[in-house]
């Protein structure tokens, strides 16, 4: 080797050694600056270029790689480029339409890291694992958010609402919501959402004193013309909910039927049907309604079960979905509509109809419900929640929560309604208060001007009950929101789940698409109805033989006879339970492929819910201490215990003395009806007698008296009652003010008058004395 040669080796070797050197000590700063949380390119120096490690350091989204390796929400960057099927860590990271490394790690289609970090769907990678939009590194693991929602979760913020409401009525945390001034709202809106939401978590709380109150409502609105309500088929159907839910009968009210007179018997005088009178909401709870045990409907029904669905499915509109008024879909509507109609989901009856654009339809339920989940996905926002009219809400989102959980969707794992990592849970939630109620709305609502921006608002809670419930309800493999049929026994479960899983192997778990390959029809088109669901006779080069021989579809292993026994297994379920097997549209698929016949439905029969009749409770001792205790003056105070004892005493079988209990809760029961017949009376006579207020004067006088009288007579529990107590005290101070005006303007005359005739006297004096000076003058001369 030359002298040159060996300089040359001498000097590449030196070369090498200050690299190394200076590798080396760049890389401990860099670590350093990774351990003190800086960013790479302090220790790198900004570079700019996405090919080197500074430059990815410095991308606008990137935010700091030390943050999320020290982030207690991802593992580290090894589990992902150690994980099964990643390939490496640049492959992992290259993926345009992932949230997190997790979804990463199986894209096929990598560009480069910085374009992963550069991405508008990813953000930053600190951004990703630390924002409770991501999924996160570790499938969750290590995440403050959870994969899912747990039931915990679920019932600590549900508790927190039943909180808020006892604290707001008045009641103590280990006391009863469904108490006296709930009570006194039993039949109204704001008085039985609350017990139809208790009654579905299964809350321990005043059933019975609700059952009462609302019994006694609705025998005294019987006895008005309207009965309930003349136009709102709806009242009906709430309070059969609410008594259902609070363990009642709304078919056994003393001879009242609440079923058959708000929904297939809902008849004008003409004895026409009325049910729509209210519109589509009439239809939407009056399906809810009948089959809220499945009550079977006679034939000789004003409405049949068909005519219900047939008459909400011409409502919808030509975007899929449904609307109180207008064309555009309303994600309230079109999820109570869809919640409604899920029991029929997987009906393969057909319904012909005219549409709402004047068209002729012929459609099975399942593809209007199909269409209105479209609608509901298009309509989400970001967030995860929902606008109506315009103003993202509380409300619409719990709806569209209920809905999804009728139809056995799990809206926290369906890509349908996850936008931008937000669930609809997410979107509940974004209007929960510290004091665990909820808000309507933080934008100004116009269509909802008593909604105050950002407060708390009892009908905005309620209906979050009702569907972080149904959420509750779905996780617990408990039965739908609205279906109040005693719970699945574990062998209607285990036979539901023998079909999913006969039905999941028809497609090798490849789910719907699996099912689409399928029928996949080689030598020429097949001819599909306009329903999608019938398949014209043609053999498949696909594997399907439609003849007498063995067969396979798709070539996945699934022939006519495991689609038959698959079928079988579904049909052994009872008829109104099928509707809880999530995966039957992908056998109804496979059979219309296969040409299997369905099989014949009868909707209109009963579900074997049928509540049978009156259950009797005993009358204890307790209770007979209770009627003792009662004052003998009693007072509207009483009116909650009172009902109640009677209710049950009336239920309970004979016993000693059960005639004198039943008489003095009678008795008891008159006196406080005779008050607050007072009581409104009071009220009438003041708005009929004494409004407008710029109107009264001195001829009210005695009125008010006599009102302000009658009010004196009351208890002072009662007297707070009259609502328009404070405007007749305001009317009497305005009378007495009028009084007073009139009295100086009296006292006023009358000196005037006074003044007028001393003054004369004084002349008349005066000219008298003057008149006798004059003569006394003229006699001494």
């Amino acid at each position: 080797m030359s002298i040159d040669s060996r300089r040359k080796r001498r000097y590449r070797t030196v070369v090498l050694m200050i690299i190394f050197a200076v590798c080396a000590g760049v890389f401990s700063s860099a670590r350093s600056a990774f351990h003190e949380g800086e960013n790479l390119s302090a220790a790198y120096g900004n570079f700019g270029e996405t090919g080197s490690l500074p430059g990815i350091a410095n991308f606008v989204k990137s935010g700091n790689l030390s943050k999320i390796l020290n982030s207690k929400k991802s593992e580290s960057l090894s589990w992902v480029s150690n994980s099964e099927k990643p390939g490496n860590l640049f492959g992992t990271l290259n993926s345009k339409k992932s949230e997190n490394l997790s979804a990463n790690g199986y894209s096929t289609k990598p560009e480069s890291l910085s374009g992963i970090l550069n991405s508008t769907k990813s953000g930053s990678l600190s951004e990703a694992y630390n924002s409770t939009k991501s999924e996160n590194l570790s499938a969750n693991e290590n995440s403050t958010k959870p994969a899912s929602v747990s039931v915990r979760d679920l019932e600590d913020v549900i508790g927190g609402i039943i909180g808020w409401k006892k604290s707001s009525a008045g009641s103590p945390p280990s006391g009863y919501l469904i108490n006296g001034k709930l009570l006194e709202l039993a039949g109204s809106p704001s008085g039985d959402w609350y017990p139809i939401g208790l009654g579905r978590f299964g809350y321990d709380d005043n059933y019975d004193g609700y059952l009462a109150a609302v019994s006694d409502y609705v025998q005294k609105k019987y006895e008005t013309k309207d009965k309930l309500d003349k136009n709102k088929a709806a009242e009906w159907h709430r309070i059969s909910l609410a008594i259902l839910a609070a363990g009642g009968n709304p078919r056994a009210l003393n001879g009242i039927d609440l079923i058959a007179d708000g929904t297939y018997n809902r008849v004008g005088a003409d004895g026409a049907g009325i049910l729509g009178r209210q519109g589509i909401n009439g239809y939407i709870w009056g399906l809810i309604a009948i089959d809220a045990m499945r009550y079977e409907v006679p034939k000789d029904a004003a409405y049949t079960r068909a005519d219900l669905i047939t008459a909400l499915l011409e409502r919808q509109l030509d975007d899929g979905g449904f609307a109180l008024t207008g064309e555009v879909s309303d994600p309230d509507i079109t999820a109570m509509a869809a919640q409604a109609l899920s029991p029929y989901y997987n009906s393969e009856i057909e319904y012909g109809y005219t549409a709402k654009n004047g068209g002729t339809v012929k459609k099975k339920v399942r593809a209007v419900i199909d269409e209105c989940l479209e609608t509901l996905s298009a309509l989400q926002n970001e967030n995860g929640g929902y606008s109506s009219w315009g103003t993202p809400n509380a409300e619409s989102t719990a709806w569209v929560a209920a809905a999804l959980c009728s139809l056995g969707i799990d809206f926290e794992k369906d890509e349908r309604f996850v936008k931008n990592g937000n669930t609809v849970y997410d979107g509940i939630l974004k209007y929960r208060l510290d004091n665990g109620a909820f808000c309507h709305s933080y934008s100004a609502d116009g269509e909802n001007t008593h909604a105050e921006t950002g407060a708390e608002n009892s009908m905005t809670s309620e209906q979050v009950l009702l569907g972080l419930v149904s959420q509750w309800r779905q996780k617990n493999g408990m039965r739908r929101l609205f279906d109040f049929r005693p719970e699945r026994s574990a062998e209607l479960k285990a036979q539901i789940a023998a079909a999913e899983n006969a039905i999941a192997e028809l497609t090798n778990g490849r789910g719907a698409e699996g099912v689409q390959a399928a029928l996949h029809f080689d030598g020429r088109e097949s001819a599909r109805e306009g329903n999608g669901n019938g398949i014209g006779r043609t053999q498949a080069a696909n594997g399907l033989y439609l003849g007498g021989r063995e067969s396979e579809l798709g070539g996945n292993g699934s022939g006519i006879g495991k689609i038959q026994a698959a079928y079988d297994l579904y049909l052994s379920i009872p008829e109104s339970e099928r509707a809880y097997v999530k995966n039957y549209k992908i056998l109804s698929e496979y059979l219309a492929a296969a040409e299997i016949g369905y099989a014949p439905e009868d909707i209109e029969s009963g579900g074997g819910g049928e509540d049978g009749g009156v259950v009797l409770s005993e009358f204890t001792q307790a209770d007979i201490d209770r009627v003792n205790a009662l004052p003998d003056v009693i007072t509207t105070r009483y009116r909650a215990e009172v009902l109640t004892l009677l209710n049950k005493i009336k239920l309970s079988p004979d016993f000693e003395n059960k005639r004198y209990y039943t008489a003095k809760l009678e008795s008891a029961k008159d006196k406080i009806d005779a008050i607050l017949a007072e009581i409104a009376a009071i009220d009438s006579e003041i708005e009929s007698a004494l409004y407008p207020f710029a109107n009264v004067g001195l001829d009210d006088k005695k009125t008010v008296e006599k009102l302000l009288e009658r009010c004196g007579a009351l208890s002072e529990y009662d007297g707070n009652k009259v609502a328009g107590y404070e405007y007749l005290l305001k009317s009497k101070t305005r009378i007495d003010n009028l009084m007073l005006a009139l009295w100086l303007s009296i006292g006023g005359g009358g000196a005037a008058a006074a003044g007028a005739g001393l003054l004369t006297a004084r002349i008349y004096l005066r000219k008298k004395r003057a008149v006798l000076l004059r003569f006394m003058s003229e006699s001494d001369e």
